[in-house]
């Protein structure tokens, strides 16, 4: 929040200026206001790590507490400094790191590990899932502090009663989860079309494998509550509150859970973290709660769509318009279950690159490059007649490629074809195979598998 900033950039102003035995206020008239920014900030670059982006949040921060302090902003009138901070940049700017996904692969080891019949174990199933198929942010399930400006807020965190379970004829009498969501990052006042009148709900329909599948896990944890739950009341509880060996059925939460109860975002996550190296997952592959968002949204771009995926995740919503209107009654019910079977097709490996601003930058491998052996002249491409496409070379070229047929493509390594198939979605797909079986998803990733191959060959025993 901005107030967050604004305590840490006065933290760190607090003790510089105390160290050089200047007042923590820089009064408005004093003539060396503009020095002493320019000292702290010269600190920030030579004696931190910091980057400009958090460089410059800290500047902001302390001039805006500086005018709360009734005194002018310390960087008015002070000659040339954009020019300063313009050369602060230069030396702190590093560029955005995409957030770290927590792979498919890595999440079905902890849900195989967690015991269905404790209940800090259903409830982290819970937690994980929900985030994972809502593409939900962390701060709206769970809490930061059991005090202050972040504690527990049934306006904004998660209550029992924006959590429902659902089976009726809309939904074929089959389990359904829907979540609630209420204030969230991009919408801090509920302005939205989706949150008028009952709410802003996001289903989360029933998938094949119990494993995977949240209304299952979510009834496994009302089998620890013996009664109704309030309607205001956190729905994620602070594990330690729940006896030592009470088993799946056995009522523990006989009253009301209070909000300083509600199980915070810093306990969730060390839960999370032990969770996965207790499944084997590597530390260097350990992923925070915004690595499932990111996955999720990957997997349903690939079996979805990106239209119903950006509506899902709230991203696409325009103004009088419900989340759901421009797609059939079911198609939201469905999500999940296609998720999981891009997971598993061949368009769904996601544990390759994607193209969306949430996965890695992996550095290209470097192949050989070298001229064609002779030059490629126009005429060879193109036929007398302008536009016409019946040289032979042209026609290689712009050959049609049938859904599910293998076609050969000069662009591809010796003995690699491509492969046009189409997702239960509608959405049409290129996979790329080599001779031997190998597969990628593009000719890039097919070089670098032949590539691959080559040198093992070409490497003595």
């Amino acid at each position: 929040s901005s107030w967050q900033k604004i305590n840490t950039a006065l933290r760190s102003w607090r003790e510089f200026a105390a160290s050089r035995g200047w007042p923590t206020v820089i009064e408005t008239d004093d003539p060396l206001r503009g020095g002493k920014l320019a000292a702290w900030v010269t600190s920030l670059v030579a004696l931190t790590t910091l980057v400009y982006a958090s460089i410059s949040k800290y500047v902001w921060g302390l001039c805006t507490w500086m005018t709360l302090q009734h005194q002018a902003d310390p960087r008015v009138a002070v000659p040339e400094w954009r020019t300063f901070m313009a050369a602060t940049k230069v030396l702190t700017f590093v560029p955005a790191k995409p957030h770290d996904r927590w792979t498919v692969e890595n999440l079905e080891k902890v849900l195989v590990i967690l015991d269905p019949t404790k209940f800090e174990d259903i409830q982290l199933a819970v937690l994980l899932l929900l985030l994972f198929y809502t593409f939900a942010r962390s701060e709206t399930p769970l809490s930061k502090t059991r005090g202050g400006r972040d504690c527990f807020d049934p306006k904004e965190d998660l209550t029992w009663s924006d959590v429902r379970l659902r089976r009726d004829r809309s939904t074929q009498y089959r389990q359904i989860v829907e979540v609630r969501f209420k204030k969230v990052k991009t919408d801090q006042r509920m302005e939205r079309a989706e949150a008028r009148g009952d709410g802003d709900w996001r289903p989360v329909g029933a998938v094949d494998d119990p494993l995977w599948d949240l209304p299952t896990w979510y009834v496994r944890l009302l089998g620890f509550y013996g009664r109704k739950r309030g309607d205001s009341e956190p729905f994620f509880i602070d594990p330690s509150l729940c006896p030592a060996n009470v088993t799946a059925g056995e009522v523990w939460m006989h009253r009301d859970a209070e909000p300083r109860e509600a199980w915070l975002y810093r306990d969730a996550l060390t839960a999370s973290y032990a969770a996965q190296r207790a499944a084997g997952v590597p530390d260097s592959e350990l992923a925070a709660f915004h690595g499932l968002r990111v996955e999720g949204y990957n997997l349903s771009k690939r079996g979805n769509g990106v239209a119903i995926t950006g509506a899902h995740g709230g991203w696409t919503s325009r103004s009088g318009r419900k989340r759901y209107d421009r797609f059939g009654p079911r198609s939201a019910h469905r999500i999940s279950q296609n998720m999981l079977r891009a997971r598993v097709s061949d368009f769904s490996a996601s544990s390759e690159d994607e193209d969306s601003g949430d996965s890695e930058d992996a550095e290209p491998p470097e192949r050989a490059a070298a001229p064609p052996a002779s030059r490629i002249d126009r005429s060879q491409l193109q036929s007398p007649g302008a536009g016409s496409s019946s040289s032979p070379v042209a026609a290689q070229l712009v050959r049609p490629q049938p859904v599910g047929g293998a076609t050969q493509n000069p662009l591809l390594p010796e003995g690699w074809t491509e492969k046009r198939r189409e997702a239960p979605s509608g959405t049409r797909y290129t996979t790329y195979v080599g001779p031997h079986g190998e597969k990628a998803s593009s000719r890039v990733a097919a070089w670098a598998v032949f590539e691959s191959v080559v040198s093992c060959e070409a490497t003595p025993a």
